[in-house]
């Protein structure tokens, strides 16, 4: 009986180091914004490969279906205005794969979820949060109930439009 419970341990100590990430998210995140474009570059400063699930980031299929960015204007919160996406769980096409170096960009048009119908000064604050990431060969996708969230830092960025 020792030996059965000692290799099922062993056989669940092997299939969850290959689901859960290791160590810190070894990323950059770029941002900008080009009126009324909103740029966030993501680098891989890893050695190994990063599978990034796209939900609510501008690198899912249609950049507005989760909020990841809010803007304000003269100190003032505008609205959200773009959808919010119940989903199940994720598919294999559902992650983005950077191999170590590798840098991607991803725009996307902030006025179709914000009036930017008025002249002023403009604060647009990332709000990128990965629902699931991890590293090396691609064991996905995982459940949501599996999902390893992490915060994805990126710089605000101030801009005039007139």
């Amino acid at each position: 009986m020792k030996t059965v419970a000692t290799l099922v341990l062993g056989l669940l100590m092997t299939a969850c180091s290959h689901a859960v990430p290791s160590g810190a998210l070894p990323i950059g995140c770029g941002f900008a914004v080009e009126p009324p474009m909103a740029v966030v570059t993501l680098t891989n400063h890893g050695d190994r490969d990063l599978w990034l699930l796209r939900w609510n980031t501008p690198f899912e299929r249609q950049p507005w279906f989760g909020r990841w960015l809010d803007v304000e204007r003269d100190g003032r919160a505008l609205d959200w205005r773009g959808p919010m996406v119940k989903r199940g769980d994720p598919a294999p096409a559902d992650y983005l794969r950077l191999a170590p170096g590798e840098s991607r960009s991803a725009r996307a048009d902030l006025s179709l979820v914000y009036a930017l119908d008025q002249p002023g000064r403009y604060r647009a604050v990332p709000r990128l949060n990965l629902l699931d990431w991890g590293q090396g060969d691609l064991p996905w996708p995982r459940t949501r109930a599996d999902f390893v969230a992490t915060p994805l830092p990126c710089a605000a960025v101030d801009f005039d439009w007139r």
